[in-house]
Order: structure tokens, then sequence, then C-alpha cells
């Protein structure tokens, strides 16, 4: 009886996913670039965070342009170091609700190296995860078989050989 209501529970749980993901896109903090060379301190605009690049690894191509990069890097809220550690795509550093994304990353003369960083946050993480979990759950349980009698109802299985 309460499996037929399980695509309804679906379709809000993907509203709820959806809703979430364009409040958070127009409330959301998005801090485009940060730029710096590898041992430099920029500040996060409009955040109470800086970062410092305490190293930078590239993997080159053999025509020079970056194919992989790291960075390891401290975030810091004043003076006072809050999170720290390696960077790379898809990894980001998060901190009170800021991840520190890289972006982009290579050499300028002289064998410098420096890295782009993204900035985001996402105020409806949380709705858009609980959204999503209960889409899951919803998914599952209308996939697992149930029990159905003859007249096509919910009761015991009958098998006709």
């Amino acid at each position: 009886m309460w499996r037929r209501y399980l695509p309804h529970v679906m379709h809000a749980a993907f509203l709820i996913v959806v809703s979430g993901h364009l409040v958070s896109s127009v409330s959301g903090d998005r801090v485009r670039l940060i730029p710096d060379f590898e041992g430099g301190l920029s500040q996060v605009a409009g955040t109470p965070y800086s970062l410092r690049i305490n190293g930078v690894d590239l993997k080159m191509s053999d025509r020079g342009y970056p194919v992989e990069f790291f960075a390891d890097i401290t975030l810091f809220k004043g003076v006072e170091a809050v999170s720290g550690g390696r960077v790379r795509g898809n990894h980001p550093i998060v901190n009170d609700g800021y991840g520190i994304y890289i972006k982009n990353g290579g050499m300028k003369g002289r064998g410098r190296r420096y890295v782009f960083f993204i900035a985001n946050r996402d105020d409806e993480a949380k709705v858009v995860l609980a959204g999503a979990v209960l889409f899951t759950l919803a998914n599952i349980l209308y996939v697992l078989p149930h029990r159905r009698n003859d007249a096509g109802g919910e009761g015991e299985v009958s098998w006709k050989g």
C-alpha cells in the first residue's frame, strides 16, 4: 500500500536537491580566483581568511603545460592557523563551510611556480544532502521485492507451477 507513494517521495526529494542547489547558487559565497606564487600569502576576498602557499608540485607534459598540480597550503583566520594540508583537484581544504579548491597551476619565468584557487561556501549543502539521502532511500525501498497475492494486492506470494 505505501509503495505507491514512493515515486512521489522520490520526486519531492529531487525537488529538494534542485532547490537547495538553486538557493546555494544565489546565496553562497564565491571567490573566483586567488592567484599567488609558491611561498606567497593571499587574502581570500570577502572572508576573514588568508592562505599561505607552502609548496607547489607540478607534473608537466612534454609540451610544457601542467597535467597535474598540487599545493600544500595553510589557512589563517587573522594570525591563527586554522587548517591546512594538500589541495588537489576535487580534494579541497574545508574550514567553517568554506572549501578552498585548486583551479590551475603552472610556472612563470625562472621556474617560479604559481597556483590559482577558488573558495566556495554553500550554505544549503546540508539541505541538498538530506534530499539526496531521502531520494536514495526511497529508490532502494521501491526496488526491493515485495509480496503480492493472486488478486494482485499486498499479501502472500503465490507460485503457480
